[in-house]
């Protein structure tokens, strides 16, 4: 997990319709919740441990990380796989790898605390 604190923090899109708050809950668990306005959805994914594999919730896997970016992996075919990009303090990318058409990449911006999980 100490390879992954630059994403402990609030974050959104540039249009607002996406937001995380992304919390380090302990050694092993970091908590991800993000609001999808465009969708009118929330929902919280945590990455922990299970057994010998690392988890980003129950349909993917950790299948690598590195000094600034960190690769999930589908466990389901429905479901795309991930890559977050680290671009500098402030900003991240987050790639979704779609089966069926070339990847989407989304600008995630750091911002103040949005209050989205409760201590």
């Amino acid at each position: 997990m100490e390879k992954l604190t630059w994403l402990i923090g609030s974050w959104q899109t540039p249009d607002g319709l996406m937001q995380q708050e992304i919390q380090l809950l302990n050694d092993s668990t970091l908590s991800i919740h993000s609001i999808f306005r465009n969708e009118n959805r929330d929902e919280t994914v945590l990455m922990q441990w299970a057994g010998k594999q690392l988890r980003f919730g129950e349909d993917r896997i950790i299948a690598w990380i590195g000094r600034k970016s960190i690769r999930m992996e589908s466990l389901k075919s429905e479901v795309a796989s991930l890559t977050w990009t680290r671009r500098d303090n402030t900003s991240w990318y987050m790639i979704v790898h779609h089966a069926d058409r070339p990847a989407s990449q989304i600008l995630l911006e750091r911002v103040p605390k949005l209050g989205l999980i409760n201590p």
